[in-house]
């Protein structure tokens, strides 16, 4: 039979182990994931960029395209209703994560800086912040990484 003492001593212990547990970093850890990053980026171009012309905030991306491109658009068979920042895909090309302490943020390549010309901050400014994910975006993300977080908190918690 175990004494009372030695169950507390053993709860103590699983307490101090679960203090321990740093949530961000195993949040970080499954942001680290390629297939995780791979939907972020995903969620980013595809839902909010390509299919809706979204920006973070949600809102529509404006001023709308000038007629001659969206001629050019129509002919190649994209979307021409609303600012989808594609054309022949290579802006959307290199995309990555960065994965700070208790945040992540999506980049487009730092490559396309040339002659002191930059897409992105051209883009930027025309347009407003469209690189993150909108609270939409940010539920389906949770959806998708919830239960990877708690697998990984389980496994930690199981191992002692």
């Amino acid at each position: 039979m175990l004494s009372l003492f030695v169950i507390m001593d053993d709860l103590r212990k699983y307490i101090k182990k679960i203090q321990g547990l740093n949530l961000n970093n195993i949040i970080a850890e499954v942001l680290r994931d390629v297939k995780i990053q791979d939907y972020i980026i995903d969620l980013n171009q595809e839902e909010q960029l390509f299919k809706k012309g979204v920006g973070v905030d949600g809102q529509k991306l404006t001023p709308p395209y000038v007629e001659t491109y969206k001629k050019k658009k129509a002919s190649l068979g994209l979307p021409t209703s609303h600012i989808s920042l594609y054309l022949y895909g290579g802006y959307y090309d290199g995309w990555t994560i960065f994965i700070g302490k208790d945040y992540f943020q999506i980049m487009a390549p730092l490559a396309e800086l040339q002659r002191g010309f930059s897409l992105t901050d051209f883009l930027t400014g025309k347009y407003g912040d469209y690189q993150g994910l909108t609270t939409d975006s940010l539920d389906k993300l949770r959806q998708k990484i919830t239960p990877l977080i708690m697998k990984i908190f389980e496994k930690k918690l199981s191992s002692f």
